[in-house]
């Protein structure tokens, strides 16, 4: 075979080969692939709040993405470290999402130099729910904020708080210092452990989740004076929000995130965001929000990432803390 025959029969041979691994590429990146199965990874134990709010935006998921399998794994421990590093590490394919509350990550970070993630490094997709804390004390205490106060202004008054370094922690910590009152701040295992106790009138105040105080309040056993938040909540409508009082607090709502590994692609983060967009809307998880009294409040990829900025610069006036 003459010379020029043989280069032209290799350069069509090596075009087939490009056009072959071409074919292959696209269909590779085609997504998402309904014979793949999508994994929503909960950093907490089956049953609690996060972990059934993921089963019930798994359910409305598939829906929106082509019929694909959507599943929850919950990988519990070290206060969510064990996912957080897991995912992050994770192919960005699009396959494996993480939810966590902030602004804990952004906690662990700081408290934890060992830590092998970084909260801005995940590729952000979606937050469903913003859930503020409040300040709760006994029914037959004060009514006031400004009485709660004065009365820490005179003695050291008990604050109690899910664990150190959480983000009601830090709420009570963002509040001690804007009012400078004297307090002594009680860590406990849950907002149950806390509330409960302050029923029995063994602390002063708790602070916690708006949610995690809200069958106490409702059975008329504790009082929320303020609701560290800069919009209303529908869970304590009337109460004083941190907004409108005389005193300049930083915020540290419980905000539940969905986010992807790092470089996850532009175009994977539409899809998914698109796609929970569209579920927090179904009526079934509607429906599932309203009974459990979580306000859905949610935060498309930009304003999500706009948000961990801000819980950074927010987390820095505080830095100290971690060290104690």
């Amino acid at each position: 075979m003459p010379t020029g025959q043989v280069k032209c029969t290799l350069g069509i041979v090596l075009l087939i080969f490009i056009w072959f691994f071409a074919v292959a590429e696209a269909a590779q990146e085609d997504y998402p692939d309904p014979a793949k199965i999508i994994t929503l990874v909960c950093p907490a134990a089956p049953g609690g709040m996060s972990d059934n709010q993921m089963r019930n935006i798994a359910i409305q998921l598939p829906k929106q993405l082509g019929g694909i399998r959507v599943q929850v794994e919950n990988i519990a421990g070290a206060s969510g470290k064990i996912a957080f590093e897991k995912v992050f590490k994770g192919r960005p394919d699009g396959y494996t999402i993480l939810n966590y509350n902030l602004p804990s990550p952004v906690f662990q970070e700081m408290e934890e130099k060992t830590a092998r993630f970084k909260t801005s490094d995940f590729s952000p997709i979606y937050a469903i729910s913003t859930i503020p804390n409040a300040l709760v004390v006994h029914i037959e205490t004060w009514k006031t904020l400004d009485e709660f106060i004065q009365e820490g202004q005179r003695r050291v008054v008990t604050i109690g708080t899910t664990g150190k370094g959480t983000a009601n922690y830090f709420q009570a910590v963002a509040f001690v210092e804007a009012t400078k009152i004297k307090a002594n701040l009680v860590p406990f295992e849950g907002g149950g452990e806390s509330t409960t106790t302050l029923a029995g009138k063994h602390i002063d105040a708790v602070c916690t989740p708006v949610l995690t105080a809200f069958p106490l309040v409702r059975g008329g056993k504790i009082r929320p004076l303020i609701v560290f938040s800069d919009e209303a909540d529908s869970t304590y409508p009337g109460v004083l929000l941190s907004k409108d009082s005389k005193w300049e607090i930083a915020a540290f709502p419980l905000i539940g995130a969905y986010v992807g590994p790092p470089n996850l692609s532009a175009d994977k983060v539409k899809i998914l965001e698109e796609a929970f967009a569209k579920s927090v809307k179904e009526p079934a998880f509607v429906e599932w929000a309203k009974k459990v009294n979580l306000n859905v409040s949610p935060m498309n990829s930009t304003k999500l990432k706009s948000t961990i900025a801000t819980i950074y610069q927010n987390a820095e006036k505080f830095r100290s803390y971690f060290t104690k």
